[in-house]
């Protein structure tokens, strides 16, 4: 989507300074701003930066008619388009740990995208303006003009090769019939403590709001057995 519906971008706009606040009292500390980002930009974005080389860990084929989702990828070192590059991060079912492995392929995509798009050959005129214009459309964001030149000038000081990534730390649960991730709180703090604590005191599990394992359980409902009744017997005929 492009969102030029003033009605519905007051709408995305409230439904993420609700995530923004669910988040800080998931993690314990305010967020800086939120970036909301249509799928088709992080298309379009591979594509003008001419494709990504990556190494695909595994061969992956998936075919899901009814969301149109047709994933056909071969293992090993190769520059992704853009739609390739959609089937690589959103694939999930051919591996073990499912979620868990499609998000740490999704972090590593994620930094040869921004490296390649920060390297010098894709930082001319043209190819920032193509970037603007992707941003402009696709992207939704309470960040300012300022605030974006400063985290860009940021980022392009990174070294990539040293970028760290972070998966909370939790365990698969089924409730009810739903399947769920409840997070361990002495992950979350332990991870905001090492890299994004912006106190100067550490953030302790009493800081955070969050559905622990422990606590998922006592979601499950227990089995409710009916009692089962004996069917009613017609009445026997009396011998004479």
């Amino acid at each position: 989507w492009a969102v030029e519906d003033p009605a519905l971008l007051a709408q995305i706009e409230a439904a993420l300074e609700r995530l923004e606040r669910r988040l800080a009292s998931l993690l314990g500390f305010e967020m800086d701003g939120y970036v909301l980002v249509n799928l088709e930009a992080f298309i379009k974005i591979v594509d003008t930066i001419g494709g990504v080389t990556f190494d695909v860990p595994q061969d992956m084929y998936y075919n899901d008619p009814s969301q149109n989702l047709h994933i056909d990828l071969k293992a090993g070192k190769q520059t992704l388009d853009g739609e390739k590059a959609m089937e690589l991060v959103r694939f999930r079912k051919g591996y073990a740990s499912q979620d868990i492995q499609r998000t740490k392929v999704q972090q590593d995509f994620l930094k040869a995208l921004a490296k390649q798009c920060l390297s010098i050959e894709n930082l001319s005129l043209s190819v920032i303006q193509e970037y603007a214009k992707i941003f402009d459309e696709y992207v939704v964001t309470d960040l300012t003009v300022g605030n974006m030149i400063y985290y860009g000038q940021q980022l392009m000081k990174c070294d990539f090769d040293e970028m760290k990534t972070y998966t909370i730390e939790g365990e698969g649960a089924m409730i009810n019939g739903v399947s769920y991730y409840p997070l361990y709180a002495t992950s979350i703090v332990k991870i905001v403590n090492e890299s994004f604590n912006p106190y100067d005191t550490d953030i302790t599990v009493a800081n955070v709001n969050v559905v622990t394992p422990e606590v998922a359980r006592t979601f499950q409902k227990s089995a409710q057995t009916q009692p089962t009744e004996e069917p009613e017997q017609p009445d026997q005929p009396q011998e004479p």
